[in-house]
């Protein structure tokens, strides 16, 4: 069998990096469907621009023409009094999808290497659609519910429980998709770089992938020890940063940090000789049960929180399609994770998605009441508390607890 392990801990970290790397790259595969079976149909098309923003229902009543990766469909910016900005405008696509229902969904148990890694034939696989385009977008169903945001940062739309069976096409799932695009992109720290006047708002990506969940769940298991051993790294001033891939010497390191590395070394050991998934999965989770400490340092308390200004580097309206994008996320999550919890607050935002998507509203009323999702902070805006007189303050406490209370049977106490 071959051996892989490095008797020098200073080479295992770029050792578990590389490891990451190939995870990442498996996490979203082009999907391949059955040799027998008929090629996906994947189509996009797009809506005139407007202005005025509309609605679902008055956007599938509109004419689309079909566009293709590369296409430009908005200029990148406007001047206005001599500003140079965004240029805030909308416009609609419609994405009709159709897969074979004989698709495998599935990692054969026999497949080896990186291009199929196994998974002892785990059901692991779900269909997703890669969208890459500059804007920030909401996703709708052809029933006219809100489905999820793409942006930059998120441009993957989950297909799970969409598509369905097409009567007009034997042996075909088919669905079709409503994105409200908006030209503009603000916010966003990482990701695609905004859109160049020379080419403008494009499409860049567009393809069916399928995501494999128990690679992604691999992938972000070796990311947090990895995270772990850069904060000690740093703590003990040890540099991560090397010339010509020379890295100095682990003369004197902590046990815990050493043991580890020793770990994770072996847990290298273990994928590249197997090539096993699942066996990666258990060699790191048994690091997370190893290497624990008797002492109770603290307690920490992950929350959810999208802040929202309601007016900062875009007006007003567009803020109002921002949080119904990031709002839909938040309900994916937690209908993905029921752990996973969530705060709001500025209840205009809350009344505004009432008022414009009522169903999103009661999907977000149902959580409240499940107690995943909190309304806090006590002010009907998020106010600069230095520059406004006290009873200006005041007042946006008032108001603020007294909508608070309406949306969650109570004031807010933090």
């Amino acid at each position: 069998m071959r051996q892989t392990t490095t008797p020098l801990p200073q080479l295992i970290y770029p050792r578990v990096i590389h490891l990451r790397r190939r995870l990442r790259e498996q996490v979203y595969l082009p999907f391949e469907e059955n040799k027998d079976a008929a090629e996906p149909n994947v189509k996009i098309f797009v809506g005139p621009i407007h202005k005025n923003y509309i609605n679902w229902e008055e956007a599938i009543s509109e004419s689309y023409e079909a566009i293709a990766v590369g296409d430009s469909f908005s200029p990148a910016s406007i001047t206005s009094d001599g500003v140079k900005e965004f240029p805030w405008t909308q416009r609609w696509f419609r994405v009709d999808v159709q897969v074979a229902r004989s698709s495998a969904c599935y990692i054969d148990d026999e497949s080896k290497g990186l291009d199929r890694m196994q998974t002892d034939g785990e059901a692991c696989h779900e269909y997703c659609l890669h969208f890459l385009a500059h804007g920030e977008f909401t996703v709708y169903t052809n029933e006219g519910n809100v489905w999820c945001g793409i942006d930059p940062c998120h441009s993957h739309i989950p297909l799970s429980g969409l598509l369905q069976r097409d009567n007009e096409k034997q042996g075909m799932e088919s669905c079709t998709l409503w994105l409200d695009g908006g030209q503009w992109q603000t916010g966003f720290w990482f990701g695609l770089q905004p859109p160049t006047d020379e080419l403008g708002f494009r499409i860049l990506k567009f393809q069916l992938q399928t995501k494999n969940s128990v690679v992604n769940e691999v992938y972000h298991d070796l990311s947090m020890l990895i995270e772990w051993v850069e904060h000690m790294y740093e703590k003990e001033g040890i540099s991560l940063n090397t010339e010509n891939g020379y890295y100095e010497p682990l003369e004197v390191v902590p046990p815990l940090l050493r043991r580890v590395l020793h770990l994770l070394n072996l847990s290298c050991d273990c994928y590249d000789q197997t090539q096993c998934l699942t066996d990666l999965k258990e060699k790191l989770r048994s690091i997370y049960q190893d290497c624990t400490t008797s002492e109770s340092y603290m307690q920490i308390c992950l929350v959810g929180h999208a802040h929202m200004d309601l007016v900062w580097l875009w007006p007003e309206r567009v803020t109002y399609k921002k949080i119904i994008h990031s709002y839909s996320n938040v309900l994916q999550l937690m209908n993905k994770y029921p752990q996973f919890t969530f705060t709001m607050s500025q209840p205009p935002l809350y009344f505004h998605i009432r008022e414009k998507q009522p169903d999103l509203a009661a999907r977000i009323e149902e959580k409240v009441k499940g107690g995943q999702w909190e309304f806090t902070g006590a002010l009907e805006v998020e106010a600069d508390t230095q520059i406004p007189v006290g009873e200006g303050l005041i007042r946006c406490i008032l108001y603020g607890q007294e909508r608070i209370k309406a949306i969650r049977g109570s004031v807010s106490d933090t």
